[in-house]
């Protein structure tokens, strides 16, 4: 089985912290989608799909008929399996009653919205487009129409406290059955980075961050929302396959302005420019060497709680991890702070947020 991606980069206004690629040309979006309609009918890679995802941008911006155009082309294509997961990122202040209900008739069964927080001052300086209100009106509304729900939830924000994240999150986690919670990383060449060296607008200390971190996973595990990875918590059977293709290293497609793909063991991304796109670009192809690709699968393995699968790793390389990252493996840091048995490979639950300076380990 296979995943899909689509980049949907169009959005009303860019968020003063975002470092994704997207534009504001949404007079272009027919053109767009129309390259999309080529370039998944004309790809040559044959499977079976069992997960959909349009990321962005602001896929919620699509007009009705671009998403049935979208979602022909697809199914034209490929055959998506009849449980197969497809996701849809939305916007609060772009949600409707006649996108929602297009979505659905279109085969989509997971909404994934950007909150990002409830709390005004907060989404006013990082550039939302809604306030706490219209985020929970947007929230109830999907409700009515799915009944499966991601909401993005950001930690690290101006303006915010461990208490704030403590009632934000009690607040949204009855609705949801999945929350990725993400802490703040202030790109350059962002509006808030700006900010931010400026001393306009300041940030919590990473101690608080930390704190608001695991304030976010006790609340979260009250209602039932399990960590299965770093940044998302999900109730049971709810964990997002998509993303859990790219985190268990298994294959996934990508179309579109800076869409990534990962097919046939080779890595492949498409210019981040939304013209190129439309008049026919190639996307780049990464070829890696064999020991590139086990750190990639140690690495992305290691950001979930279930770990690395060792008898996929030794299926896929032809030699056992404890043979190819012996010394890794026997490092003081990485003893105290994985676990390692007859299958997986796993960071201890209390270091997961530290995650990082674990994986280095295995870049050496």
């Amino acid at each position: 089985m296979t995943g899909l991606y689509v980049h949907l980069p169009f959005c009303k206004r860019k968020c003063a912290y975002c470092d994704f690629y997207s534009v504001t040309e949404t007079d272009k979006m027919d053109a767009y989608i129309a390259a999309l309609c080529r370039d998944i009918s004309a790809c040559t890679y044959d499977d079976t799909i069992d997960t959909v995802f349009f990321g962005g941008g602001t896929p919620s911006l699509l007009s009705c008929e671009n998403w049935r155009n979208l979602m022909g082309a697809i199914r034209a294509r490929y055959p998506i399996s009849e449980d197969g997961e497809i996701t849809v990122e939305c916007n609060p202040d772009s949600v409707s009653v006649r996108l929602l209900t297009t979505l659905k008739e279109s085969g989509v069964n997971r909404i994934s919205l950007g909150v990002q927080g409830l709390k005004d001052e907060t989404l006013r300086t990082i550039g939302r487009l809604h306030d706490a209100s219209s985020a929970l009106n947007a929230i109830q509304l999907v409700a009515q129409y799915f009944d499966n729900l991601n909401v993005d939830y950001m930690i690290g924000l101006p303006h915010t406290s461990v208490d704030d994240v403590r009632r934000d999150i009690e607040t949204l986690a009855p609705y949801c059955e999945h929350i990725s919670v993400y802490a703040l990383i202030l790109e350059e060449e962002t509006p808030l980075f700006r900010a931010v060296q400026s001393g306009e607008v300041r940030l919590p200390d990473d101690d608080t961050v930390a704190d608001m971190y695991h304030t976010a996973c006790e609340v979260l595990a009250t209602h039932g929302l399990t960590r299965y990875e770093i940044s998302n918590f999900a109730k049971e059977a709810r964990q997002c396959r998509h993303n859990l293709h790219c985190w268990q290293f298994h294959p996934y497609l990508g179309f579109g302005a800076g869409a990534h793909g990962f097919v046939r063991g080779e890595r492949y991304h498409y210019p981040c420019d939304l013209y190129a796109y439309i008049a026919g670009a190639a996307p780049s192809v990464e070829t890696a060497d064999m020991h590139t690709r086990m750190q990639e699968m140690i690495i992305l393995g290691l950001r979930t709680t279930a770990g690395v699968d060792l008898h996929a790793f030794r299926a896929l390389f032809g030699v056992d991890l404890s043979e190819a990252f012996g010394n890794a493996l026997k490092d003081d840091t990485v003893r105290k702070t994985t676990v390692l048995d007859e299958s997986h490979l796993r960071i201890r639950p209390e270091y997961l947020y530290v995650s990082n300076d674990i994986m280095e380990k295995f870049l050496d």
